[in-house]
């Protein structure tokens, strides 16, 4: 592979991946993968448990007025919105 600088189609300037920078990529997915999900609560063992949520983002990009520019904060609020009609769990929001 070749590590020369190459522009996207939307004109953003990048490099190639090299066999290097692949190979870290597979160390890196194993590091990922032997990660234990953390657990934010026992909810089954206590109803009052509650777990906060803050969504910051300084993209200026807007989630409501222009949808088609969503960051992971605009996805993220896009699920916590959807997710009380996909459950029978009481959510509060």
């Amino acid at each position: 592979m070749s590590n020369k600088a190459i522009k996207t189609q939307d004109g953003i300037k990048g490099w190639l991946a090299t066999k290097t920078d692949l190979a870290s990529y597979d160390f890196a997915k194993q590091q990922l993968n032997a990660m234990q999900t953390p657990k934010f609560g026992n909810f089954s063992q206590d109803p009052n448990a509650r777990v906060y949520f803050v969504l910051q983002d300084g993209t200026r990009n807007d989630a409501i007025n222009d949808p088609n520019h969503l960051t992971n904060i605009g996805i993220l609020k896009n699920q916590k919105d959807i997710l009380p009609l996909l459950s029978n769990n009481n959510f509060i929001f």
